[in-house]
């Protein structure tokens, strides 16, 4: 009688490089959500601080426009002005702060989510995505923009408390520009990734006891 053949036990290494492979093969992108809830809360943040900023400028500007300007005693509008500069400047500093924080966590939440999205259920076409990417990209730059034109005085030597109030109104107005651009710019940029990973094809050499080929990963 003869015995049949005895097939090759796979060795404990390609036991665990298979399912490692398989791991990787089934694992799918996080959806983002942690990451966009960071990012409204600390937008919610910087609003809250910077309507602080603004409200010490109000108060500096009504204070200094009380106030007598003579030569001979110097501008004294400019020193009562000048009471409220830490509030204006701390406020204004660490609304600036959450804002970048905003920005970033809302940038790589709408990334995610758009990686996570094309792996779930992809719909949007290669023009639909362009479009996404040029209006987004271009209100992020606007909004950035936006914020580094309005750094520049409006008056050198005028009421401080007007500059630093065209500066956080400035702020205000790149955040309104810039955080729904990051989001629709990062938004397609990660489905556009997520397209380009699952068309890439790649040849890999696979080799067990007994068998050796070649492994084909990929999309057709």
């Amino acid at each position: 009688m003869i015995a049949p053949p005895r097939l090759p036990v796979p060795r404990r290494r390609d036991r665990r490089d298979r399912a490692g492979g398989r791991a990787a093969q089934t694992k799918e992108p996080h959806d983002g959500s942690a990451a966009l809830g960071v990012g409204v809360a600390l937008f919610a943040a910087s609003a809250v601080t910077r309507a602080l900023a603004v409200r010490y400028d109000i108060i500096a500007i009504r204070k200094a426009s009380g106030q007598s300007c003579d030569d001979s005693e110097g501008c004294s509008w400019y020193d009562v002005a000048y009471r409220y500069e830490d509030q204006m400047l701390g406020f204004a500093a660490l609304s600036s702060l959450l804002g970048v924080g905003a920005l970033a966590s809302l940038g790589v939440g709408a990334g995610m989510r758009g990686r996570f999205l094309f792996a779930s259920a992809p719909r949007l076409t290669r023009p639909q995505i362009q479009r996404r990417l040029a209006l987004g990209w271009g209100l992020f730059a606007a909004g950035v923009s936006t914020y580094f034109i309005t750094r520049i005085p409006i008056n050198v030597n005028g009421n401080p408390g007007q500059n630093a109030l065209a500066r956080d109104l400035g702020f205000g107005a790149g955040m309104l520009l810039a955080t729904p651009g990051i989001l629709m710019g990062a938004h397609a940029t990660g489905y556009r990734i997520g397209q380009r990973k699952r068309a890439q094809v790649s040849l890999s050499p696979a080799m067990a006891p007994g068998y050796a080929g070649v492994s084909i990963r990929g999309s057709f």
